[in-house]
């Protein structure tokens, strides 16, 4: 819960500040007054929890599109599956070094093409691999898809 106090020409305001999944603590002088924004342990640890959850679960989402575009790039070696694949690639790098920063590792090795933690993405790989499976055309309609979601 916020709070906000006056006294004396001192302003206290209590609550969180996120900024890209971290909680930050900030101050402003002036003067007359000060600003200082101050989280509470317990919130911190909830948010924090969540937003490396989120990450973790967009990282694997690449995951995902990437090791697609890789199988089906190896089954008819058509180059836009590579530029897919290496799209992709280039986000989960971007995200894994976010979880480096804050110590944190994917639950599955990024070069275990088709391997997922999270049971839903696990569904969806095999789904996508046999609707991919029945024809060039479909496979890349499917890649187009899921790569732009």
């Amino acid at each position: 819960m916020n709070t906000f106090i006056k006294s004396k020409n001192i302003f206290i305001f209590k609550g969180m500040a996120v900024f890209f999944g971290m909680v930050m603590t900030c101050c402003f002088a002036s003067v007359d007054h000060s600003l200082i924004l101050h989280s509470h342990a317990d919130a911190e640890i909830n948010l924090q929890n969540s937003e490396v959850q989120k990450l973790l679960y967009q990282w694997e989402e690449n995951k995902l599109v990437r090791d697609i575009s890789l199988m089906l790039y190896s089954r008819y070696g058509d180059d836009r599956y590579a530029e897919v694949s290496n799209a992709e690639q280039i986000q989960t790098n971007s995200i894994k070094e976010t979880l480096d920063k804050m110590g944190v590792k994917p639950k599955v090795d990024e070069g275990k093409v088709g391997k997922f933690s999270h049971p839903a993405l696990k569904r969806k790989f095999g789904q996508y691999m046999i609707k991919a499976e029945s024809s060039e055309f479909e496979a890349f309609e499917l890649v187009q898809a899921i790569a732009s979601n």
